[in-house]
């Protein structure tokens, strides 16, 4: 990735699919492959030769966590900008990430409290549901549920790497699902 000529279709790519203003269908089909890219030069980069251009992507990635779209791999992406940069990447995004958070460990209570609702129901009910909407409730949980998790990670590691900010980020978020 330090090859300029990667550089040169890498992070136009990476601007391409994370552009959460070209459109929703853009974002729907890109965002999360252009996360895992962003993901992986974030891995393999060093912040001493790229540096100045993934911290001018940070506006994009805010931009990103205030739509909550992709949570899960939009957090895993600040939590390396907080290892790499350190805790300051995370005080500007305060007020963001604690109603994201809160969002998004509420689906892990939720998904409890519509199983507990979906059995009651099934006892009383002797209809069937269509297949087809039960396929995509079951698609729609399950990415609810990767990012209520991928929030209670995010919130845990950073609540180990800097105990401070991290009461701060992530306490509201841990304290709802306990």
């Amino acid at each position: 990735i330090e090859n300029v000529n990667v550089q040169k279709v890498l992070f136009p790519l990476i601007d391409y699919c994370t552009d959460i203003n070209a459109g929703m269908l853009r974002a729907d089909t890109l965002l999360e492959d252009g996360l895992r890219l962003w993901l992986v030069t974030l891995v393999t980069s060093r912040m001493a030769t790229m540096g100045n251009y993934l911290s001018t992507m940070l506006p994009r990635l805010e931009a990103i966590l205030k739509t909550g779209l992709e949570a899960h791999l939009s957090l895993k992406v600040l939590q390396l900008y907080a290892v790499l940069i350190g805790p300051t990447v995370l005080q500007p995004l305060i007020g963001t990430l604690q109603p994201l958070l809160m969002d998004c460990v509420s689906c892990i209570l939720k998904e409890e409290r519509d199983r507990q609702s979906n059995n009651n129901e099934e006892m009383s009910d002797t209809t069937s549901p269509n297949e087809e909407n039960k396929d995509q409730e079951k698609s729609t949980k399950a990415g609810l549920m990767k990012d209520g998790v991928g929030a209670l990670h995010f919130c845990s590691d950073i609540l180990q790497l800097y105990p401070a900010v991290g009461s701060q980020v992530g306490q509201a978020a841990i304290i709802t699902v306990l």
